[in-house]
């Protein structure tokens, strides 16, 4: 009987005590984003990055545009190949037609070449970024 009553005092202590020692467990969240965006000295990294960046990520952005700018180029010149055979179409010959439409291939095989080769070479100088 005896050892029946130190057996469930001890279990209630130790209960009790791992609620005290839970209770003393500080939990918390943090919020990263709210740390950095409220951050005092936030503007003047971003400044600083941004200042230090910029003329690289103009260069990149004046080469991206260079390169839209050759495709849309290359787009159009073949879009009017094919508007002019297809204008021509009823007055030629298949062959001629045939012929036609293997130059308009050979050119966009050509041109799709190119702007592979632009876009490998934009690709180094990003990941040179």
């Amino acid at each position: 009987m005896k050892n029946i009553a130190k057996v469930t005092a001890l279990a209630l202590g130790i209960a009790l005590a791992s609620g005290y020692a839970a209770a003393e467990e500080k939990i918390a969240f943090i919020n990263a984003g709210y740390i950095f965006q409220h951050h005092p000295d936030r503007q003047a990294v971003a400044d600083k990055l941004d200042a230090e960046f910029k003329p690289v990520a103009e260069k990149l952005a004046a080469s991206k545009k260079e390169v839209d700018d050759k495709i849309a180029a290359a787009r159009k010149k073949v879009e009017a190949k094919v508007a002019a055979l297809e204008k021509d179409a009823p007055r030629l010959r298949q062959a001629d037609i045939q012929k036609r439409q293997e130059e308009i291939n050979k050119l966009g095989a050509t041109e799709d070449a190119g702007l592979q080769k632009l876009m490998q070479e934009q690709d180094k100088k990003v990941q040179e970024f």
